[in-house]
């Protein structure tokens, strides 16, 4: 209810302020653009920053200010002024007026002149910009901006190397989207067949804890959630016990070091940069994602409906009194992913071996390359051949094991390579608990 009248607010305050957008004293305009970019919310809609007078008028107000001795113009400093660039850079709508404005250019002059905050600003302008896949390409195309962010990743200020590397590490990474939707058939089976391989090669030891990504205002009840999980002897990763030094820093660790994330989403979560990256990041390191579904009613699309796909969501009500049943549903699914090596659980968590999960063959005909190389990774499956199966070709062979068995043993032996009992074992289980 508090952010419907947050988004109200927001909406009335910048109908008044927008018209001073377009006077003509500068001062005023500019003062009037910079107030409308910091209403630019989480949530909701873009409001009046799909202008693209208001970007041009923007980013003019960025050059003189950085041609002026005191980086000031208009009585605003260039440090608000790229504060607004930036608030505008936090959402994919404004990004192709952005790039049609030579937004990547400007910044990199900024980079050049700029103090360390006006630096560490335009860092995190670009690391927002990273993930429209246009920009994100230009910027990997940009041998000068590359080698200028390389330089400073490896400067003193540790907060500055740690905005570059960010930036550096989302600029190199490949699109979730693309991974998913790519056209190039052999191209994709030969990257997913590397991703396997790679998932199976990563040592186990780091990946310690249970991670939760949420967005701000589901904050209350996921403090319900760590503590609950805490108390059945799960390692809990949330911002709020962890973050110190560089956010991003500390998010980008822990992904890496999670054994599952707990995607916890909702419209604002989508809207959210920081909630974006983690989701991404984690799909990218083909992390386990056990999706939470916070908002009722919502349905996820874009980026967000990507990467969770066809996963089996969790709901949690905020406003529902159905706390505990989805805890032990929560609890279920993450069997002993995430617990303390310490920890005395007896009782309190279902073994995971314990745990069969079986999906709706409508579920299963949707899965993707990359679905079912998720799958071959929850079950131990060895063969580097599954990477290039879909969900369909699983259907069949659970079909085959019925009907022929001798066929399908065969198959197994001829198409995936598998010989070996132990992996025939493993993968006829495997198949029969589809």
């Amino acid at each position: 209810m508090h952010g419907a009248i947050d988004l109200v607010l927001k909406s009335k305050l910048g109908t008044i302020i927008h018209p001073y957008s377009r006077c003509t004293d500068k001062t005023i305009q500019v003062h009037a653009i910079v107030c409308l970019c910091q209403l630019q919310s989480e949530d909701g809609k873009d409001m009046f920053l799909q202008d693209e007078i208001l970007v041009l008028t923007l980013t003019d107000a960025i050059r003189h200010a950085l041609n002026s001795p005191d980086h000031c113009y208009a009585e605003v400093q260039l440090s608000f002024l790229l504060k607004g660039l930036a608030q505008l850079a936090s959402k994919d709508t404004n990004h192709s007026i952005l790039l049609s404005n030579g937004v990547i250019d400007l910044l990199k002059s900024v980079v050049r002149v700029g103090d360390v905050k006006e630096s560490n600003i335009c860092m995190n302008a670009f690391w927002l910009l990273s993930f429209d896949p246009s920009a994100k390409q230009l910027m990997r195309d940009d041998s000068e901006l590359m080698d200028m962010l390389d330089t400073q990743s490896k400067c003193d200020m540790q907060n500055t190397r740690n905005a570059a590397d960010a930036v550096i590490k989302q600029v190199e990474e490949i699109d979730a989207s693309q991974v998913i939707g790519g056209n190039d058939e052999s191209n994709e089976e030969t990257t997913d067949e590397q991703e396997l391989i790679k998932t199976e090669q990563e040592t186990p030891k780091k990946r310690k804890h249970v991670m939760i990504s949420y967005q701000w205002d589901t904050q209350e009840i996921l403090l319900r959630v760590r503590d609950k999980l805490k108390e059945c002897g799960y390692e809990l990763w949330m911002d709020v016990d962890n973050i110190g030094g560089s956010t991003l820093q500390a998010m980008a660790e822990a992904v890496e070091e999670s054994a599952v994330v707990l995607v916890c989403y909702s419209h604002r979560y989508k809207s959210s940069p920081n909630a974006r990256t983690e989701a991404e990041y984690a799909f990218q390191l083909r992390r386990d994602i056990i999706p939470l579904k916070m908002e009722k009613g919502y349905q996820a699309d874009g980026w967000l409906g990507a990467i969770i796909g066809t996963k089996l969501y969790i709901d949690v009500d905020p406003e529902g009194n159905g706390f505990d049943t989805s805890m032990k549903a929560l609890i279920k699914e993450l069997g002993d992913r995430g617990i303390k090596q310490d920890a005395d659980v007896t009782g309190a968590v279902a073994p995971k071996t314990e745990i069969v999960t079986r999906t709706s063959v409508n579920a299963v005909t949707q899965w993707t390359r990359l679905d079912v190389i998720q799958w071959a990774k929850q079950n131990s499956i060895k063969s580097r051949k599954v990477a290039n199966m879909t969900g369909e070709d699983l259907l069949f062979l659970q079909n085959l094991r019925k009907e022929a068995p001798e066929y399908f043993f065969g198959t197994l032996e001829r198409k995936l390579g598998i010989r070996s009992l132990n992996q025939i074992r493993i993968m006829s289980t495997a198949l029969k608990n589809l």
